[in-house]
C-alpha cells in the first residue's frame, strides 16, 4: 500500500527549521513525501542532510544547507525533485545522485560548493532544468561512471574546475546552457555519448571546450568568448562533431586540433584571435568544411609537424600573418578555399611542408604584395640543400584578383609546386598617360601588365606542358582567352 506525506509550514517559507545535531535532518524510507517551505539544515560532517534510498522525495521552496560530503543524496531506488529550493554546503557537493530512478532540480539555485553543485555517478540520473549553480570549488556538474545527465537552460558560474565535466562512460546532454567565470568551459573526457547545443562559455581562465580520451561529442550553435586558453581544444586521439560553433577572442590559437585526434567541423566560425586562429599538429587529421576565420592576431590557419588536414571551402580574412602556413613535415589540402587581405602571404610553405591547393581565390590588402605560394629555402650546401628541395606544394585551378608585380613566387632551383588552371586577374585603375595631352586617357597595354609578370622557370622550347621545376611551363590564360577567362575584379 503506498503511503504518502506532505510536510509544509503553516506560516510560510523559512519560518519552520529541522537541524538536527547529529544524522541527516530527513530519511526517506516511504514511498512519496513532499516538503514545502521548510529550512533544513545538517551539522554531522559524515552525513548528508537529506538521504533518501528508497522512494520519491519532492522539496518545494526549501533551503538545505549541508556541512558533510553531500547535501542531498539519492542512492538505491530513491529519487528527488526539487523546485524553486536553495542549496548551499561549503563542507562538500550539493546533490548527489546514483540512482537509476531519475531525480529533477527545476528552478533552483546551488550556491557556495566545497566541491562540485552536481553530481552524477555509477547508474545515477538527473535533469537539472533553469537553475543556477554557483561558487563551486569543484565542478558546476560532474558526470561519471555510466550516469545520465540532461542539464537544460541552466546558468554554471564561478567554479574552479570545468563548467560540465562529462568522464568515464558517462551520457551528458547540455542544452541551452551557459558557463562562465570558469577554469575550464566544458570537458569531455568520456566514451559515452555527449551532446551540446546552444551552450555558450566565455570569460574562462583556461580553455572554453574540451575533447579528450578518444571522446566523440557533438557540438551545434555553440559559442566560446573571451577565453585565456583555446575556443577548442580536440586532444587525445578524439573525434567528434562541431556544426555552427563561434569561438571569439581566444588568446590563444582560437582551435587546436592535436594527439591524432579527427574531428569533423562544419561551418565553424573564428573570429578575433589574439594570435593564430587555426592551429593543426600532432598527427592530427581533421576535416574543416565552410570554415571562417576572420581577424586573427596571427596566422589563419597553421598545419605543423605531422597534421593532414582536409580544408573545403574555407575563408581566411584580414588576419595579422599568413593566410595559411605550413611547417616542416605538415600536410594536407585545400580545396576551393579563399585568403582575403592577409598581412602575410596568402599561403605559406616552409621546411618539408607538402601541400595541395585546388581552387580558390586570393585578394591582397590595399598597398601590399599578396603572394600565393612562398616556398622558404634555406641556403645549405650538399645533401642538406637536396633534403630542402623536396618541398613540393601543389596548386590548381587558383583565381587571384587584384594582382601586384608577382603573385607565384617559385624559388630557382626549386623542385616546384605543381601549378596548372591558373587566372590572374588585373586590378581595374586608370593610370593616365604622363604628358600635356594625357587627359587621364588609360594605357591600352595597363590591363595586360599582370598576364605578363607570372614566369615561367627553365623553360625549353619545344617540350610540352609540364608542372614547374621540371622543366615545365605555368599554364595561364591572358586577356585574349575570353572563352573561360572570368571578368575583371
Amino acid at each position: 500500500m503506498a503511503v504518502s506525506i506532505t510536510l509544509s509550514a503553516a506560516e510560510g517559507r523559512g519560518t519552520v527549521e529541522l537541524a538536527p545535531r547529529r544524522g541527516p535532518a530527513l530519511t526517506l524510507t516511504g514511498d512519496a513525501v513532499m516538503v514545502s517551505d521548510l529550512v533544513l539544515r545538517g551539522h554531522d560532517d559524515e552525513l548528508p542532510v537529506v538521504d533518501v534510498p528508497r522512494g520519491q522525495l519532492a522539496l518545494n521552496r526549501c533551503d538545505v544547507h549541508g556541512s558533510a560530503w553531500a547535501a542531498l543524496f539519492a542512492r538505491g531506488g530513491g529519487s528527488l525533485a526539487l523546485r524553486q529550493c536553495r542549496i548551499s554546503n561549503p563542507a562538500g557537493a550539493g546533490v548527489v545522485a546514483t540512482s537509476g530512478t531519475e531525480s529533477l532540480l527545476e528552478d533552483c539555485v546551488v550556491e557556495h560548493l566545497g566541491t562540485s553543485a552536481v553530481v552524477a555517478g555509477e547508474r545515477g540520473r538527473i535533469s537539472v532544468r533553469a537553475s543556477r549553480l554557483r561558487d563551486a570549488r569543484g565542478n558546476g556538474v560532474l558526470a561519471n561512471g555510466q550516469a545520465h545527465v540532461l542539464v537544460e537552460d541552466c546558468e554554471i558560474s564561478a567554479a574552479d574546475k570545468p563548467g560540465v565535466a562529462v568522464e568515464e562512460d558517462s551520457s551528458v546532454r547540455v542544452v541551452r546552457g551557459t558557463v562562465r567565470e570558469c577554469v575550464v568551459g566544458v570537458f569531455v573526457n568520456s566514451t559515452g555519448r555527449t551532446v551540446l547545443e546552444d551552450v555558450t562559455v566565455r570569460d574562462t581562465t583556461g580553455h572554453g571546450f574540451v575533447v579528450g580520451a578518444g571522446s566523440s561529442p557533438t557540438l551545434s550553435g555553440c559559442r566560446s568568448e573571451r577565453t585565456a586558453g583555446h575556443g577548442l581544444l580536440v586532444a587525445e586521439r578524439s573525434r567528434g562533431t562541431v556544426r555552427d560553433c563561434v569561438f571569439t577572442a581566444a588568446e590563444e590559437p582560437a582551435v587546436r586540433v592535436c594527439g591524432f585526434s579527427s574531428p569533423v567541423l562544419t561551418g565553424v566560425v573564428v573570429r578575433d584571435a589574439e594570435g593564430t586562429g587555426l592551429l593543426l599538429d600532432e598527427d592530427s587529421a581533421a576535416e574543416l568544411d565552410r570554415l571562417e576565420v576572420l581577424d586573427a592576431g596571427g596566422s589563419g590557419i597553421v598545419i605543423r609537424p605531422g597534421a593532414n588536414p582536409l580544408v573545403r571551402r574555407a575563408t581566411v580574412a584580414r588576419c595579422g600573418g599568413h593566410g595559411v602556413e605550413v611547417s616542416k613535415d605538415g600536410r594536407g589540402r585545400l580545396e576551393d578555399c579563399a585568403v582575403e587581405e592577409p598581412s602575410g602571404s596568402a599561403v605559406h610553405v616552409s621546411g618539408h611542408g607538402n601541400l595541395y591547393v585546388g581552387g580558390g581565390r586570393a585578394a591582397r590588402r590595399r598597398g601590399r604584395q599578396q603572394r600565393l605560394v612562398r616556398p622558404v629555402l634555406r641556403r645549405l650546401d650538399g645533401r642538406r640543400m637536396q633534403r630542402e628541395l623536396r618541398l613540393r606544394p601543389d596548386v590548381r585551378r587558383h583565381e587571384h584578383r587584384h594582382a601586384e608585380p608577382c603573385q607565384v613566387v617559385v624559388e630557382p632551383r626549386h623542385r616546384g609546386p605543381y601549378l596548372s588552371d591558373l587566372r590572374v586577374h588585373p586590378e581595374q585603375r586608370q593610370r593616365p598617360v604622363r604628358g600635356r595631352a594625357s587627359h587621364h586617357v588609360p594605357r591600352a597595354r595597363e590591363r595586360q601588365r599582370p598576364y605578363d609578370q607570372v614566369r615561367q622557370l627553365h623553360d625549353q622550347p619545344g617540350e610540352p606542358p609540364g608542372p614547374v621545376g621540371e622543366r615545365g611551363h605555368l599554364r595561364h590564360e591572358g586577356p585574349d582567352d575570353r572563352s573561360e577567362a572570368p571578368g575583371p575584379g
